[in-house]
């Protein structure tokens, strides 16, 4: 009985030895298997792109001011009664086209009566003449009446310029501001009665530093956009250059013609304009996207995919160069074709496997 006893505790310690034995082994299979599965953790999920080389047509960004080729505000010469007005707000006139008139009753009556006056001295003067030519007058009664015959054609065509002078004319071709006189108005040489602006072809007005001075030539090409059309815009040439540089800020001060015909998209003198001057176009540029970039104190860098290797990546240090939209030139660290990492960079390091 004893004996018995004995052998059922033995083979129940060795089946519970075996069984733990068991359960260890599992436990350190397991393990292993983590430990491989560690060891090659699954591609890390990334966006790819590759370095590609394009023509570039770089600019020169400046601000600048639109201005009218021919601007003024319209005053009389002389003071008066406003008697007639012809024009309406927003109108477009034509050089020596009338604007107002002034009162000329007085004027007028003064002209008629040098006229007569004038008549007279002239037929006085021409039948002086045929006297003098018959011996029955004197050469001082000719001189006399010769000089008579000049001051009254003379305060005539006073007169008559000071008639011309109440009236206004469009000294140029344009378009008329708002009117600002009424009839009946009395009125004098500082009252303004509209503006006039003549704005197609219209100038803008911008300036360059000094060090861009030498980029900056006749008829280049320029565009620029105002904040009244988003999105929209206009082509010009640069048809002046200062002959010197702003001694105050060390800037060139530039001039540009833009057509200004379309009417649903009018350029009006003091608009603030955001100017793009081109520059001359470069070839084959490499550029990456913006987002594939990793800034950093240390310097900018890209992940480099290596496909021969499983896909590994590699942090590789780039030069960079000019922004244009949402691309990047690169200037030294990258070739042409090269696979880089365009997003999803943040997560990776050197030697991880990436999927793309």
């Amino acid at each position: 009985m004893k004996n018995r006893f004995t052998l059922y505790t033995v083979s129940t310690a060795l089946l519970l030895i075996i069984l733990f034995a068991a359960i260890k082994g599992f436990q350190v299979s397991k393990a292993i298997e983590k430990g491989k599965a560690f060891q090659n953790p699954p591609p890390t999920p990334i966006t790819a792109t590759r370095v590609i080389a394009q023509d570039w047509q770089p600019t020169l960004s400046s601000t600048g001011s639109i201005e009218a080729v021919n601007g003024v505000d319209l005053n009389p010469e002389v003071a008066g009664i406003v008697k007639k007005i012809y024009f309406k707000s927003g109108d477009a006139v034509t050089q020596g086209q009338p604007i107002i008139t002034l009162d000329t009753d007085i004027l007028s009556a003064q002209l008629e009566q040098g006229q007569a006056k004038l008549n007279l001295a002239k037929i006085t003067y021409e039948r002086s003449k045929k006297l003098l030519a018959k011996q029955a007058a004197s050469e001082s009664v000719l001189d006399a009446d010769e000089a008579a015959y000049k001051a009254a054609k003379a305060t005539v065509a006073e007169l008559r310029a000071r008639l011309e002078q109440k009236t206004l004319r469009a000294p140029f071709d344009g378009h008329l501001g708002i009117r600002r006189v009424h009839l009946g108005q009395f009125i004098n040489n500082a009252t303004v009665v509209t503006s006039l602006q003549s704005v197609n072809p219209i100038y803008v007005n911008f300036t360059v530093s000094e060090r861009d001075a030498n980029k900056i030539h006749l008829a280049q090409d320029i565009s620029l956009s105002v904040g009244a059309y988003p999105g929209y815009h206009f082509k010009g040439k640069v048809n002046a250059i200062d002959s010197k540089i702003n001694a105050n800020n060390k800037s060139l001060s530039v001039q540009a013609s833009i057509p200004n015909e379309d009417k649903a998209h009018n350029l009006i003198p003091g608009m603030f304009a955001e100017v793009e001057v081109q520059l001359p176009a470069r070839k084959g540029v490499l550029v990456v996207p913006d987002t594939a970039l990793t800034y950093t104190l240390y310097g900018d860098s890209v992940f480099m995919i290596d496909q021969e290797n499983d896909n590994t990546v590699t942090r590789t240090y780039v030069t960079t160069g000019k922004m244009q939209d949402d691309l990047v030139e690169i200037v030294e660290g990258l070739e042409e074709g090269d696979l880089i990492v365009k997003e999803g960079q943040l997560k990776l390091h050197d030697g991880m496997h990436v999927a793309y």
